[in-house]
């Protein structure tokens, strides 16, 4: 389980994440990817 940045934490960091996310979909069975922003509409 992976979760994404903040949309406020710049595109950078966003884009860095994607590059991690990416790797790890070649080594992990299952990925399951939270985005943060998600979790501030659930709360």
């Amino acid at each position: 389980m992976v979760t994404k940045p903040f949309s406020f934490e710049g595109v950078h960091r966003t884009q860095v994440a994607n590059e991690g996310i990416t790797r790890l979909l070649g080594k992990v069975d299952t990925l399951i990817i939270i985005p943060n922003d998600r979790l501030l509409a659930l709360g």
